[in-house]
């Protein structure tokens, strides 16, 4: 391989070679292309499975906080009868003290 040009020619077969040797086929091209089709369906169809869960999971969460929130507001309105009610029987006592005290203080004037 002294000139220039043989060793030109001896680098082509060397790639070409190569290319054979490590080269893809349509064949290997096409089954590739089966595989990733393969995995891309089934993905899809675990993303699928896994947004309904989710939907299903918002549907139920959105049902416990409305159940929640309803429960806050029951609970709100009873504790403002029961208020109320604390503030009238309050109100009664201390008519009921004023009352006794005018006349606790008849009977020490008696």
């Amino acid at each position: 391989m002294s000139n220039p040009t043989e060793q030109k020619l001896y680098e082509l077969l060397e790639m070409v070679r190569f290319i054979k040797d490590n080269g893809s086929t349509q064949e290997s091209v096409d089954d590739l292309g089966k595989k990733i089709d393969g995995v891309e369906n089934h993905l899809t169809k675990k993303i699928d499975g896994v947004e309904n869960e989710l939907s299903d999971l918002r549907s139920e969460l959105q049902s416990v906080k409305d159940e929640i929130l309803s429960e806050i507001k029951r609970l709100e309105d009873k504790t403002q009868s029961d208020h109320d009610a604390v503030v009238r029987d309050y109100v009664k006592l201390l008519k009921r003290m004023e009352v006794l005290e005018n006349q606790v203080k008849r009977l020490q004037v008696a």
